[in-house]
Formats: C-alpha cells, sequence, structure tokens
C-alpha cells in the first residue's frame, strides 16, 4: 500500500494529503519526527546530499519528494473526482504552487521566532508518547530542534524580517485574484486554491476539525495583525474548506 510520511499538522503535508483525499486515494500515514526520522528518510530516498524534508510518497516503488509531485501523481490516478490540474490550467497551477511555496517558508520563518519564545508550545510539540512529567525536562531538546530548523532552512535574522513582507505580498496578490468575481482563483476548484488556502494557516490556524492544535501552537502559528488585515482572505479559507475539504477516510494511521 502506498504510504506518505509527513508532519499531520504541516501546511505542505495538508497539501499532499487534500489532493489523495480529493481524488479518493487510500494512503497510509506516517508521522516524521525531525531530525530523530531523517537518517532513515534519507536511505529511503537515496537523497544523501540536498535538504531531506516532507512530505514524501512512496507508492509501489515510486517516490515522490514533496507535495507539488504528489498532488500531480494524485491527479494521474484519477478516482472519479474534478480535476485539481483543469485542461489547459497547468502553467497557472504551477504559478500558484510557486507562490504558496514562497509564502509557507515566510510564514515558518515568523512560526519558529514565535515558537522559540513559547514554553507552553514547546513542550505540546514534544512527541505524544513522552509522559507529561518529563517533558519539562526534555524541552531543551525542542529547543535544540527549533535551532536545528532554522539553521536548515536558512532561518536567520535577515530572513524573519522579510518573512512578513513576502506572506503579506502572496496574500494581496490572493486578493486582487478573487476580486475578479470568481470563489475560485482560476474560476474553478483547483490545486491553486488548496496551495493558497493553506497559506493561511500561517496567519490564522484552520478548524480544529481539519488540524487539531493545542491552544499553545495556534497561538504560535498566529500573526495576528495580518489575520486582522486579511479577514476576507480567511473567509475564503474556511469556505474552500467547507465546501472542498474531505474527511480523511482515505488515510490510515501508521504507528
Amino acid at each position: 500500500m502506498r504510504e506518505l510520511l509527513g508532519e499531520d499538522f504541516s501546511p505542505w503535508t495538508e497539501k499532499a494529503c487534500w489532493a489523495l483525499n480529493h481524488h479518493g486515494i487510500p494512503y497510509s500515514f506516517r508521522q516524521y519526527q525531525p531530525m530523530l526520522d531523517e537518517p532513515g528518510l534519507r536511505l529511503r530516498t537515496r537523497n544523501f546530499r540536498s535538504k531531506a524534508t516532507v512530505p514524501v510518497l512512496f507508492d509501489d516503488g515510486g517516490i515522490y519528494p514533496d507535495s507539488f509531485s504528489i498532488a500531480r501523481h494524485a491527479e494521474s490516478l484519477g478516482g472519479g473526482s474534478a480535476p485539481l490540474f483543469p485542461e489547459g490550467h497547468s502553467e497557472d497551477v504551477s504559478a500558484w504552487n510557486d507562490r504558496s511555496e514562497a509564502a509557507l517558508r515566510a510564514g515558518r520563518a515568523l512560526f519558529l521566532v514565535r515558537l522559540a519564545g513559547d514554553r507552553a508550545a514547546q513542550l505540546d510539540n514534544l512527541p505524544p508518547f513522552v509522559p507529561r512529567a518529563l517533558r519539562p525536562a526534555l524541552r531543551p531538546l525542542v529547543r535544540s530542534g527549533i535551532g536545528y530548523l532554522r539553521w536548515k532552512h536558512g532561518i536567520d535574522d535577515g530572513a524573519v524580517t522579510y518573512a512578513r513582507t513576502q506572506l503579506e505580498t502572496a496574500l494581496n496578490t490572493l486578493r486582487e485574484a478573487l476580486s475578479r468575481g470568481s470563489n475560485y482563483i482560476l474560476g474553478t476548484f483547483s490545486y491553486a486554491d488548496v496551495a493558497m488556502a493553506v497559506v493561511c494557516q500561517f496567519i490564522q490556524p484552520v478548524a480544529d476539525r481539519y488540524i487539531p492544535l493545542t491552544p499553545a501552537n495556534r497561538t504560535c502559528w498566529t500573526e495576528d495583525s495580518l489575520a486582522r488585515s486579511f479577514e476576507d482572505i480567511l473567509r475564503w479559507r474556511d469556505d474552500v474548506y467547507t465546501r472542498h475539504h474531505r474527511a480523511t477516510s482515505t488515510r490510515t494511521a501508521v504507528p
């Protein structure tokens, strides 16, 4: 059976899951633990030089190493649902995914800075199997992990300063596209809408029924000033989720 390795709270993983679920494609899901699982990921993907990231889909010998390639693979498998890559719009969808990726990288920079200063959220980010009594003693490991992720993704003070501007620019571009009179970026629901809807996770997280977060983590994911400035985009995001987000019935958890 095909297996998706990812992080269940991650917008990148959300993009991959949305595409698979949209087409009703069954898969097992394995939660990825940064640092701990990286050596195994490199072995499985035969990636010993470039950055190791998730999501990754393993399907019948094929390896699909990012959200976009997973979505294209899901599209090729079909399943009877409306296409996420409408005919004649392949380049448009790709361009919107590029905007999504840039905005998500900016959002990650802002999130990691907030997480570095939030003790409660740090404790919540320990693996679920860690007993509550032991969590405070292991907090330094989480802080080391945050430092590692900042190093891995090149998030220095300059990147953080620029990140908010990048995120705001992407949201303004989305607002302009939606101002043309359609509820969808390309006039009909597509992967472009999926890609940009998940960007909003970094300004105000979607409801817990879609992506569960603890209260402390929800605070770290929220960029208050952008949430106030883009209330219309958040309403659009919520409408896209309500209309098009399928339950994860096609997903089987793997311990």
